[in-house]
């Protein structure tokens, strides 16, 4: 059986996000999004988040990817790094992390594609569950 639904990615951009990363990636894995796949762009992060990202896709390699990259060069270039691969991985919508929950209450069905312009808020992370935060 075939799948039409779109391939959706969301880029997540780290910097020494150890602790947060497994929530997030939780939170976003729980979206009623069909063909959800998170793509975690570490930035070198001293606190090991790289590895946790890399146990996380191990775990979860058909949802989970992760590019490293070898130093800390700034959120705009992570978001560019992570959506030039999703789009050679053969995503059909990508998204950055910020945007997930503006999107929530769109039909997947019928979505054809979701982004934005803004910069999200240095350091923002949601501990809220999925359903709270698509309120």
């Amino acid at each position: 059986m075939e799948n039409n639904d779109p391939k959706i990615a969301v880029v997540v951009p780290t910097y020494n996000e150890r602790d947060n990363l497994p929530k997030i990636v939780e939170n976003l894995g729980a979206l009623p999004m069909p063909n959800l796949h998170v793509l975690v762009v570490d930035d070198d992060s001293p606190d090991g988040t790289g590895d946790v990202a890399e146990k996380l896709a191990i775990e979860s390699p058909e949802t989970i990817g992760v590019l490293h990259r070898s130093e800390k060069d700034g959120l705009g270039r992570a978001y560019v790094a992570g959506i030039t691969r999703a789009l050679d991985e053969g995503a059909d919508i990508v998204m950055p992390s910020c945007s997930v929950p503006a999107t929530c209450g769109v039909d997947p069905s019928r979505a054809t594609g979701a982004g934005t312009a803004r910069r999200c808020p240095r350091g923002r992370t949601s501990t809220s569950t999925p359903s709270s935060a698509c309120a």
